[in-house]
């Protein structure tokens, strides 16, 4: 019996400090101040300093393989090499293997949490520049996200 009579208190007061933030927040707007920033994932406070990703040490020097669909509705070869990761800035090469579009492309970016968003340069076989984002998958041993090519189009990768 104390169980319900503690859970009914504890619902009653839960609604009711949902129901006075509700009220507050009309007049703190009107007063000059802000609403709560939820453009922003619910785990990373507005304000908070978020970690340098802790798998940096294991990327570095890793070769990364896989393959993309190209524009010619062949598939792609290419390698990610991370050749300097301080926790934050990222540093390595891509390789394509396209017969139009091939080569070393220089690769700069950053990597926090398990998320390494990345910016692979042309060369002189292929200008533009490739968009790459992606996630960290068990504990490093490989990667999977999204690749946007120097021509526009998006495509799902993974790399082992």
């Amino acid at each position: 019996m104390k169980f319900f009579v503690s859970l009914i208190v504890s619902v009653f007061w839960l609604a009711n400090v949902g129901n006075v933030a509700a009220q507050e927040m009309p007049a703190k707007l009107e007063s000059g101040g802000s609403a709560p920033d939820v453009s922003v994932s619910p785990s990373i406070k507005k304000d908070e300093v978020v970690a340098p990703m802790p798998l940096a040490k294991s990327l570095i020097g890793k070769k990364y393989s896989g393959s993309m669909p190209s524009n010619r509705g062949r598939t792609t070869g290419f390698n990610l090499t991370i050749q300097s990761f301080d926790g934050k800035d990222v540093q390595g090469t891509m390789v394509l293997y396209y017969p139009s579009c091939n080569g070393d492309f220089p690769v700069k970016g950053t990597g926090v949490g398990t998320k390494l968003d990345l910016r692979a340069t042309g060369n002189s076989r292929c200008d533009g520049v490739w968009v790459i984002d992606l996630n960290v998958e068990d504990g490093g041993k490989f990667l999977t996200g999204k690749i946007q090519q120097a021509n526009g189009n998006v495509v799902d990768v993974t790399l082992r």
